[in-house]
């Protein structure tokens, strides 16, 4: 499966009766029946110690707390408990709990010294963990496991420090509907974070309880499955929801989408195969059945992890091929003219390392890549990591992100956003909904530098499919994309330093031109540009709109009831907030034209289309809550080149021009 969490497992094979009442815990109450002298509870122990040793944790410690009922100080039931409880995710406290309650001593055939170490580890325990470690290497049980232990007492003492130096990162458990009591995890967003994809396992799963893919089985185990949910207009996720296009009765997993999150990579694993990266697309509504990457990409050996540079012509992923540094390395690949992937480079030391590296996702700035590792500092098990390339060829040393965000289990599958600051993530820490949930993390104290530019393409005001060509004035080079054919969405990432040409082709029409200067962007700046293709009646139409209505603008002089200039009106008002009013800069109605100077507007604010219950489309920028807020924006704006802007103002939802204040009344009824 695609979502194989790599652990250390030293699991017990040995009979029973070694371990058998070997508890210093004192007797609660003496059970007249000899251990496992009934055969019932011989068969429910049998199902505990099958589903332990196919370390399916969570139905082995069903079993065994059927026993701890009336056997609740038997060795081998409180060892398994406990070795359970490590292996779970949750509260790593309760294997402590069961763990200390038997004698060291009277367990040296077993490796009880072991397990109570990874129960301090993963408790922040780390001296006695190292202690522990230390006594368990120089038993007869450890030896041979020098390499083992060293890479773990490595963890610890990094722990330690990571530990006593925590981030100002804060976590937030984004909760329902997404998370629920199964398994969420693997969250990959489109850059604008309006929809995410991931990964779940659990009832809702296809095929249910399965042995192995088309095979029911009460006894079997959850295949994972790809669900999508969005933000609503309140920037709430909707109730997630399969793609019922790509999910089988085997294992799918997601892996990333592309940044305006109309491709979508995915993980399958046939039969045959150690598991390859696949992608669909998304067409309208409906993602295409995934097709196996073409080339070099995937191989005999286990590929799981992709993910696609913002100009679309870079591939990260991870992969167990020969030639490593071992474990799971992380690669890149290159795009080729006929659509399949070559050119494959393993990233090097500074990222891979002999243990399992993996995850890998790039930022849309191009030069940012998170992973996760069991290597570099890790506090143990797989910690998140970010590097950062420089020179088009070199990356910088992995850093590890830091506890709160990292601990000693498995933290996994890190997606920044756009911004640098924020991005989400899996873990099964305590005080979770599920076995694994999705968190989100702000706070991250990154930076990036990019331009995300966004918007929809119409014609006659209705989505449309268009051809977009983003031309590169450093490079020389062209990039196509395209809006989507039933919502007219479109969305790329622009990096800074550059002038870029963005090109928009609607079938019938001529192509409609904006231009992009990047050149002084020093921070994550986001564009809305609307682009909107009208047939000539469609036009006539407008210009009758617009002649009925007599748009009209703010001027110097404002008459109304309360015969006020403008000048006297910001006086007395300047500063005076209302519930309900905001003003905002208008630049445009309908649209801003072939020519219009995106660049200028770029650390202004986010441009707004909004369209009233007059028919008229117009374009805003700015949310202000007081008249001399909103005039310094106007005059910021008016430097940038755009001479005819103007104040409006927004009371109640519904739009209002300035002189409709004081003729309303509106300052007055406060």
């Amino acid at each position: 499966m695609r979502w194989f969490f790599p652990r250390i497992l030293l699991l017990l094979l040995l009979p029973w009766s070694v371990l058998a009442q070997q508890t210093t815990a004192p007797k609660k109450k003496k059970n007249p029946k000899p251990f496992l002298m009934v055969e019932s509870d011989r068969k429910t122990f049998e199902r505990g110690e099958y589903f332990f040793n196919e370390k399916n944790y969570v139905l082995a410690l069903q079993e065994y707390k059927k026993l701890e009922v009336d056997y609740p100080d038997e060795g081998v039931v409180v060892f398994r408990i406990g070795v359970c409880y490590i292996n779970l995710n949750g509260d790593k406290s309760r294997s402590l709990d069961y763990l200390i309650r038997l004698n060291p001593r009277k367990f040296k055939k077993t490796d009880l010294l072991f397990y109570l170490a990874r129960a301090n580890h993963l408790n922040y325990n780390f001296d006695q963990a190292m202690l522990m470690y230390s006594q368990y290497l120089n038993s007869r049980k450890g030896k041979g496991k020098d390499e083992l232990i060293a890479h773990l007492i490595q963890n610890c003492q990094s722990g330690k420090e990571l530990y006593a130096n925590p981030t100002a990162a804060k976590i937030v458990n984004i909760g329902p509907p997404v998370n629920t009591e199964d398994a969420e995890y693997g969250p990959t967003l489109s850059s604008d974070e309006s929809t995410m994809i991931f990964t779940y396992s659990g009832p809702r799963s296809a095929g249910g309880l399965q042995s192995e893919p088309g095979v029911p089985s009460e006894a079997g185990q959850y295949f994972e499955d790809i669900f999508e949910t969005h933000k609503d207009s309140a920037s709430h996720w909707t109730h997630p929801e399969p793609i019922s296009q790509i999910n089988t009765n085997g294992p799918d997993a997601a892996l990333s989408l592309s940044n305006d999150g109309q491709k979508l990579f995915i993980f399958k694993n046939t039969t045959g195969e150690g598991g390859d990266i696949y992608l669909s697309k998304l067409e309208g509504t409906n993602w295409t059945e995934p097709e196996r990457l073409r080339g070099d990409v995937n191989t005999d050996a286990w590929e799981g992890s992709a993910s696609l540079s913002a100009d679309e012509q870079t591939l990260y992923f991870s992969s167990e091929r020969p030639g490593g540094f071992g474990g799971r390395d992380i690669y890149s690949a290159k795009l080729q003219p006929d659509g399949s992937w070559s050119n494959v480079k393993n990233l090097g030391p500074k990222i891979n390392t002999q243990y399992n590296d993996d995850a890998p996702v790039i930022h849309p700035d191009g030069i940012t890549l998170y992973f996760q590792s069991e290597g570099h500092n890790s506090m143990g098990g797989n910690d998140l990591f970010v590097a950062t390339l420089v020179n088009d060829t070199t990356w910088q040393d992995a850093v590890n992100l830091g506890y709160p965000i990292n601990t000693p289990d498995d933290d996994v599958f890190f997606f920044p956003v756009s911004d640098g600051n924020r991005g989400y993530y899996s873990s099964g820490k305590a005080g979770g909904l599920g076995q694994q949930d999705i968190y989100l993390v702000e706070g991250l104290g990154r930076k990036s530098r990019l331009v995300m530019v966004k918007g929809v393409v119409t014609i006659d005001d209705k989505p449309v499919e268009a051809a977009i060509t983003i031309s590169d004035g450093k490079k020389g080079t062209e990039l196509l994309h395209h809006s989507n054919s039933v919502t007219g969405k479109y969305l790329v990432n622009l990096q800074p330093d550059n002038t870029f040409k963005i090109k928009f082709k609607a079938q019938g029409f001529d192509e409609q031109v904006k231009t992009l200067n990047t050149m002084k962007v020093d921070s994550f700046l986001e564009s809305t540009i609307d682009v909107q293709f009208y047939t000539e009646g469609y036009k006539a139409k407008l210009k009758r709109i617009q002649d009925s209505l007599g748009l009209k603008k703010d001027t110097a002089q404002i008459r109304g009831g309360q015969k006020m200039s403008l000048t006297d009106m910001i006086a007395k008002y300047g500063d005076v907030k209302l519930e309900d009013l905001e003003f905002r800069v208008q630049i445009g109605a309908f649209s801003l034209g072939d020519g219009f100077n995106y660049s200028a507007l770029l650390k202004l604010g986010k441009l707004q289309k909004n369209k009233s219950d007059d028919a008229i489309t117009r374009f805003t920028i700015g949310h202000c809550r007081t008249l001399n807020e909103v005039y310094i924006l106007k005059k910021k704006i008016i430097s940038a080149g755009i001479k005819d802007a103007f104040v409006t103002a927004v009371y109640k939802k519904k739009r209002m021009l300035l002189k409709d204040l004081l003729s309303d009344n509106i300052y007055e009824k406060k």
